[in-house]
């Protein structure tokens, strides 16, 4: 993102997901020359996934919340912003005032560290 643009994401959509490649690039992800912005503060509604080893460089704004797993990566907050929500990477690197607020209702629907859990179990049929 580039020139001050802004990713949006609209009021009443579903899970947005952007699968990234990022073949031969050094940094597929990079938002610092714009911002995202999510305004209904629901993290799960903006998931970025990239299973490469680049860069992955984000730059927040005062709505951002959001899922970015990249567990293969390194990531870089960059700027004076909170970000919502979770992310999974390699190493994080805080380039800036940034503050990362850990959303629990994602717990139950986007990835989590550690080996799975059986957390229920039932004989009974459906």
């Amino acid at each position: 993102m580039t020139g001050n643009s802004t990713l949006v994401v609209a009021s009443g959509a579903g899970s947005n997901v952007i699968n990234v490649a990022g073949t031969g690039v050094a940094a597929p992800i990079d938002t610092t020359g714009g911002s995202v912005s999510n305004p209904s503060f629901d993290a799960s509604r903006l998931q970025i996934l990239y299973g490469g080893t680049g860069e992955v460089k984000i730059n927040g704004g005062a709505k951002t919340a959001g899922m970015v797993y990249a567990p293969n990566a390194t990531a870089s907050l960059n700027g004076n912003s909170d970000f919502y929500g979770s992310i999974v990477a390699a190493r994080i690197t805080d380039n800036g005032n940034n503050t990362l607020h850990y959303d629990r209702h994602l717990s139950g629907s986007f990835y989590v560290a550690g080996n799975p859990m059986l957390s229920a179990f039932s004989w009974k049929r459906f």
